[in-house]
């Protein structure tokens, strides 16, 4: 029925915005790879998951809507492959990304 997938549909985009509020919450003012977000949202009962898949969409999304930035980039601990660090934008950065989107670039 057309009601249950909306209502289902409905349900899954509260429960993507609430995981990535838990998200910006672990980050806190603190510069976190994915892994290292996900250690911190187990150890607060945010997940019972140890799954990389449980976080890092919810942190691309938020990249992509310019609350994350990527600061640097880090080793991983488990792979040994190098992996972005994320960190929170502040109030000022978000307003020099939402600009440079329609700033005509001059070089």
């Amino acid at each position: 029925m057309i009601s249950e997938e909306t209502r289902a549909e409905s349900f899954k985009d509260l429960e993507i915005e609430e995981k990535q509020k838990q998200v910006l919450e672990c980050l806190g003012n603190k510069e976190m790879t994915v892994r290292e977000v996900l250690k911190e949202m187990l150890r607060r009962g945010y997940t019972k998951m140890n799954d990389r898949n449980e976080v890092a969409p919810r942190m691309t999304e938020l990249f992509q809507k310019r609350q994350l930035v990527i600061v640097a980039k880090k080793k991983d601990e488990e792979t040994g492959k190098a992996t972005a660090v994320y960190a929170k934008v502040i109030k000022e950065e978000k307003m020099e990304l939402d600009n440079m989107t329609h700033i005509p670039r001059l070089d």
